[in-house]
């Protein structure tokens, strides 16, 4: 077994290209994981973990390079202030002003979100889960977002996750989120991110990450980023 690879998630998303994180760390729903005490967890009991800034996922490695299971470990105390600064004040990737890559998805209503259908628009994205409390806490700030440009032609919203259709739908008998909902989007969750919630990004009208942000609440400032991305030709 080669030596484990011990990576902290959110440490990297803010010196990582996309590519190169993909290469260091791929955990999805199909990956082996467990907790401390080795008993194995669910995907969405990983992403609630990490995203809590308490446990960091320790990656140990097949002979071939493969990723054979993820294991979590406690943080240590710097750890966790560094994530906690990082994540849940929200900070700009180094992706911000790269190329977006192109996408296509489908809403609960059926409508076709796409590279091609929001050509020349300005696209805004929300990546976010149900057990994720700072993700449900920039409902709020955007809502007040969409409410303000959700007549505008020129501004696409959708918000993102890889949770069930039913399941939202039931939480979202208690929570309000007015985006436009995208569900079962685990292969767009691969597409734009790794696995840092929430994530909210801008696409501008030339296809490039206008602002791509991770870590909340609150979302502050995606007005005037909206804003500017509508005045660049």
């Amino acid at each position: 077994m080669k030596k484990v690879l011990l990576i902290a998630v959110l440490f990297f998303s803010m010196h990582c290209t996309a590519q190169s994180k993909r290469d260091i760390l791929s955990v999805s729903p199909k990956t082996v994981i467990k907790d401390i005490e080795g008993n194995k967890i669910s995907y969405l009991q990983y992403i609630e973990l990490t995203n809590s800034g308490d446990w960091i996922p320790v990656i140990n490695k097949k002979d071939s390079g493969e990723t054979h299971f993820v294991q979590l470990r406690k943080t240590t105390k710097a750890e966790k202030e560094k994530i906690i600064s990082e994540h849940v004040i929200g900070h700009q990737s180094s992706l911000t002003g790269k190329k977006a890559p192109r996408f296509r998805m489908r809403d609960v209503t059926g409508k076709i979100i796409s590279s091609a259908t929001t050509k020349g628009k300005v696209v805004v994205l929300n990546f976010w889960f149900t057990n994720c409390k700072p993700c449900i806490l920039e409902f709020p700030t955007l809502n007040k977002t969409f409410e303000k440009y959700k007549d505008n032609d020129q501004v696409v919203f959708a918000a993102i996750t890889f949770e069930k259709k039913e399941a939202i739908e039931s939480f979202l008998e208690k929570y309000y989120f007015s985006y436009p909902m995208i569900t079962d989007a685990q292969e767009i969750c691969d597409i734009f991110i790794q696995n840092s919630y929430p994530v909210n990004i801008v696409i501008n009208k030339s296809g490039v990450y206008e602002s791509y942000t991770i870590g909340g609440p609150p979302a502050t400032g995606l007005d005037s980023v909206i804003d500017s991305a509508l005045a660049k030709k």
